[in-house]
């Protein structure tokens, strides 16, 4: 048993120390992302940047990693071996799992698993000793996995499974009369507050807010989509802060509020194609992406799942974390499903209980084939979903406000708790009714 362990051991201590850029730089590429969860009429295409490093062993392994930012994040990076088996880290409320999946099967990532063709290699933006040790953690996290493969196979019969955590409670923080920023007692302009005492200087985020996340017409702007990634990636904060350096108080609201601004912009993998209006196409998400995504991620990692529900302009995000299944074989390579989804949406006013979001059921029902090649292909036979996404790390990318910072945000999640936090009253005009149902 010894030796079995020491071999283990031995093995592991080699991946991590495997110097990833030894022989050469990788290859780094950046991707437009035209499509976004964004509860925002208009929608910025971003640029992200994907690095691709053969490894420097004999199993022909690719690792890619996001380089928009360092460290490199296990969440954020991925390994393919020869077989093309990919091995990627998922993050959910705090916690890091590490799954397998055959790439060609599901691609839990919305860039190529393989290096791209036909696009401009550069170099990687940061290439030091930083960079060389995030990469060697990251794949020491990815190579300490025992985890089994993940199966999409189809089959007849009933499957019910639910995601190991559910989107914890919180609102939608309208455009409309900006409760986010509007006023001294707003929880932005308690943010610059916080920073202030710090530093000497307002941040100016409640200004940036109030100039750029603010009503222009259009009733469902908000900031649904950054409750939603919040509250699959991040612990719910759960008892209010008082700040002894500034003598602010951020009740349960505050905080939601600030992280559903500092996870506007999260990165994450995208389904479907946003409508936008005539000319889209109604019909995208596809109905087969749709199964093996709720299969893949609810049904393998546990993890629960971002969606548009509805095929119209505007944008309106809640979660699914769980689903039953009714699959029945129509013919020797189709099937009928009809899935019944366990679904949260926000809250329709600002409160500073905890607890798990609201939940309702929504169906779907759709047909399945398997392709002579082995791939799934599929038609809607209800209404379906605009889009799905998966939140997958806290990152800033373009559409958040930049006066925000995550070390920051930090800093106020770590302050003691205060005693009596959640029955604190929320200040502040009456809040807008939701687009939600």
């Amino acid at each position: 048993m010894f030796k079995l362990f020491k071999r283990f051991v031995v093995i592991i201590a080699s991946l991590y120390s495997t110097q990833v850029f030894a022989s050469a730089s990788p290859a780094c590429y950046s991707f437009s992302v035209p499509e976004g969860p964004e509860a925002d009429a208009i929608v910025v295409a971003r640029q992200e940047t994907w690095c691709y490093q053969q490894l420097n062993d004999a199993t022909g392994t690719l690792f890619v990693f996001n380089a928009d930012a360092m460290p490199i994040k296990p969440e954020l990076s991925f390994t393919v071996d020869a077989d093309g088996m990919m091995t990627h880290a998922s993050m959910m409320q705090g916690r890091r799992t590490v799954h397998k999946v055959l790439a060609k099967e599901f691609n839990p990532f919305s860039i190529p698993y393989n290096e791209p063709k036909g696009l401009q290699a550069h170099a990687p933006q940061f290439v030091d000793g930083d960079m060389m040790r995030s990469a060697n953690e990251a794949l020491r996290v990815l190579s300490t996995t025992r985890a089994s493969v993940s199966t999409l196979a189809i089959e007849a019969g009933t499957f019910d499974e639910n995601a190991s955590i559910k989107p914890w409670r919180g609102y939608w923080w309208s455009y409309a009369n900006r409760p986010l920023s509007n006023g001294s007692d707003s929880p932005m302009a308690k943010y610059d507050r916080f920073v202030k005492a710090r530093t000497g200087t307002n941040p100016g985020s409640q200004s940036w807010e109030n100039a750029h996340h603010t009503y222009h017409g259009i009733n469902w702007e908000g900031h649904c989509n950054g409750w939603a990634a919040s509250s699959v990636l991040r612990a719910e904060p759960k008892t209010s802060k008082t700040d002894s350096l500034s003598g602010v108080t951020f009740t349960v609201s505050d905080q939601k509020g600030l992280l559903s601004e500092v996870d506007y912009c999260v990165k994450l993998a995208f389904f479907g194609t946003r409508y936008r209006g005539p000319g889209s196409n109604m019909y995208d998400i596809n109905a087969a992406t749709f199964h093996k995504t709720l299969l893949y991620y609810i049904g393998n990692l546990k993890k629960p799942v971002a969606m548009d529900y509805k095929q119209l302009e505007d944008v309106d995000n809640h979660v699914i974390s769980g689903y039953n299944m009714k699959i029945k074989k129509t013919g020797p390579d189709t099937y009928s499903v009809v899935a019944k989804l366990r679904v949260h949406k926000y809250d329709k006013a600002r409160s500073n209980d905890p607890g798990d979001a609201p939940m309702y059921t929504r169906t779907y029902s759709y047909r399945l084939r398997e392709e002579a090649d082995g791939t799934l292909s599929g038609s809607w036979t209800s209404g379906n979903p605009d889009f799905m996404w998966v939140p997958l790390a806290t990152e800033d990318c373009g559409s958040n406000n930049p006066r925000m910072d995550h070390a920051r945000m930090q800093e106020i999640l770590d302050i003691p708790s205060s005693m009596g936090s959640i029955v604190d009253p929320i200040p502040g005009d009456p809040d807008p009714l939701p687009p939600s149902i």
